[in-house]
């Protein structure tokens, strides 16, 4: 991720295309959601069942 990030830093628009998109690590989206946002930004809650916690990305 870092390193596509880094290839694209001096562009001035960026269209992520989810079509077909089988889903994936929650995490991911907070890794790329830091290069796009000067502060931390709330995306996301992660309510985990067994341990009852909550994890926000």
């Amino acid at each position: 991720m870092a390193a596509a990030m880094a290839l694209i830093q001096d562009t001035s628009a960026i269209i992520f295309d989810l079509r077909k998109n089988g889903g994936g690590n929650g995490f991911m989206g907070g890794l790329i959601s830091s290069y796009l946002f000067d502060k931390p930004t709330h995306l996301n809650s992660i309510h985990w069942k067994p341990a009852g916690n909550v994890t926000e990305i």
